[in-house]
């Protein structure tokens, strides 16, 4: 096991540090601008507009987070869970 292997696995850690330190941030955030949503209504907007406003996204993201939306509007959760799941998709 070498210098390199030690270092990736002290980084590995520290992003995933971070990242769950973020989720908890994002989570709130997104429960409170999700209150209130209608998921038919944003499950088709608020994709599109995301794509819309980045600009340079590959097609191959474009075509994932379309088969995500539409996975996600035939699952069997209640309208809350999927207007959280939806927004933190974006």
């Amino acid at each position: 096991m070498g210098p390199s292997t030690v270092l990736r696995v002290v980084l590995d850690a520290a992003d995933r540090e971070v990242d769950r330190q973020r989720a908890t941030a994002r989570a709130v955030t997104v429960d409170r601008i999700m209150r209130g949503v209608v998921f038919d209504k944003a499950q088709l907007a608020l994709p599109t507009y995301c794509l819309a406003i980045l600009q340079n996204l590959p097609q191959e993201d474009q075509d994932r987070l379309a088969r995500q939306s539409t996975a996600l509007k035939d699952a069997p959760m209640d309208e809350r869970a999927k207007n959280l799941s939806l927004a933190g998709w974006q």
